[in-house]
Order: structure tokens, then sequence, then C-alpha cells
């Protein structure tokens, strides 16, 4: 599975964490325990069906998520299923997208200001008839 996996009782007992979640955030299930007993005490008030905190590594690193919350039953017991997408791909490519329409649109700015000037100028006196803005 390519996404983060945890697996928990009504009460936020983790039960099962994913191979992901160890290896990827280095976290065992007793270290996220008290984390894990606040998210599932909001989930079954009903304040919350996602939470796109980003996690972070026991190393110290920001891993941007987003996680889908879920009510469920396994083996005829309650169980509050969270699944959370690494989207640090996504990020990247949104930034890179905004700086480029950043880029572009100066580029396009400024060749609309050139053409602007090409047309005010008189060529009979060799220099700008009048500029406005």
């Amino acid at each position: 599975m390519q996404d983060f996996l945890f697996l928990l009782d009504s009460k936020g007992t983790i039960l099962h964490i994913n191979k992901k979640v160890k290896e990827h955030l280095g976290y065992s299930s007793e270290d996220l325990q008290n984390e894990a007993a606040i998210i599932a005490a909001k989930i079954i008030k009903g304040e919350t069906d996602s939470c796109n905190v980003p996690f972070m590594t026991k190393e110290g690193s920001i891993i941007p998520v987003e996680s889908k919350i879920t009510l469920g039953k396994f083996n005829n017991k309650e169980m509050i299923i969270v699944i959370s997408c690494d989207i640090i791909k996504r990020k990247i490519v949104e930034e890179t997208l905004l700086r480029e329409k950043g880029f572009t649109e100066t580029a396009l700015n400024a060749q609309l200001d050139t053409f602007i000037l090409i047309l005010l100028w008189d060529f009979h006196s060799n220099g700008i008839t009048h500029l406005r803005k």
C-alpha cells in the first residue's frame, strides 16, 4: 500500500499501523498512541472526518498528507480507519505551476507594454506621440 494506514478501536487504541508508517515516519504504535487517542475522540464526537495536518517524522522532517477517516466494523468491532496520502509531489507541482504562472503573466505584461509603445510611435517625428496608461 502506498498510503499510511492506521486502524484504531473506538477508544483510540492503535490496533495496527502499516509498514509505511513504521518505515517512513519512524514511529511505533506506542509512540503514536497519545495523538491517536485525541484524534479518535474528535471522530467519535463527530467533529471531524478528515485531518490534513502534516506528519512529522521521528527525525523532524515534514510530510504533507491528506487523511481520510472512516468509521467501520471489522470482526464485529467498531473501528476507526485512517488512510493518509503523501501529497509532497502534488505540492511541488502546484508550487511550480504558480511560479510559472507568475513568470508568464509578467512576460505577457511586458510584451503588451512594448506593443503599446510601438503603436504610439510617431514615424514622422521619430518619437512617441503621446503616452497614456
